[in-house]
């Protein structure tokens, strides 16, 4: 029993005496030394990595407003050009007195003639208005997010209906100029919104 005490005795003796050579003025010494060329170290590996970083935040940023200022302009410029193909009315080169069946024939075909170029008209705006919503890169998520590819395929349907051009067929939609800027003005302002969320990461 007395040699289990004297054991446990030199042990606490030991440990105390490793304890006070652990925090004795010689370990002080070294770290004082050691210390601040670790801070150093750590400094110059975290400082460029840091810079990379905001730097490669503010490109993304920049590139996102490019992307969401063109979208806006892009789809802008084609509702604009809808609305004015749309307006267009149909100009008889008959005579208010000529009802001759050739004359009335030639009118019909001038008239479909010249519906089919005012319809390919809307197809290549609408085709090229759809080519920069698909073509965005860095804002393409977010698009998708909000649904708004989903929208504007309802604003190319309201454009696809028929305008005052040509007559509409029974119990067909026909092209409402003012629903049509309502509904694009509403889609404007969300993809303003969108933007402000996306960029600012609110």
């Amino acid at each position: 029993m007395l040699e289990q005490g004297t054991e446990i005795t030199l042990f606490a003796k030991e440990s105390a005496q490793m304890k006070q050579e652990v925090c004795s003025p010689k370990w002080n010494e070294i770290w004082s030394a050691v210390g601040p060329l670790i801070g150093v170290v750590i400094g110059a590996l975290l400082t460029p990595w840091m810079a990379w970083r905001w730097q490669r935040k503010q490109w993304s940023s920049d590139n996102k407003k490019e992307e969401y200022r063109n979208l806006l302009d892009a789809l802008g410029e084609c509702v604009q050009k809808i609305k004015g193909l749309k307006e267009r009315v149909f100009i008889s080169n008959r005579s208010s007195f000529d009802y001759s069946a050739s004359t009335q024939e030639a009118e019909r075909l001038r008239q479909s003639n010249e519906s089919n170029l005012l319809n390919n008209q809307i197809t290549e705006t609408l085709r090229g208005a759809s080519k920069v919503l698909e073509d965005r890169l860095f804002i393409d998520a977010a698009l998708r997010k909000h649904k708004v590819k989903e929208r504007w395929a309802r604003l190319e349907e309201m454009a696809n209906r028929r305008g005052s051009f040509v007559p509409p067929a029974p119990n067909q939609p026909t092209f409402d100029s003012a629903e049509f800027s309502l509904a694009w003005q509403e889609l404007a302002n969300e993809i303003r919104h969108v933007a402000k969320q996306d960029i600012g990461g609110r």
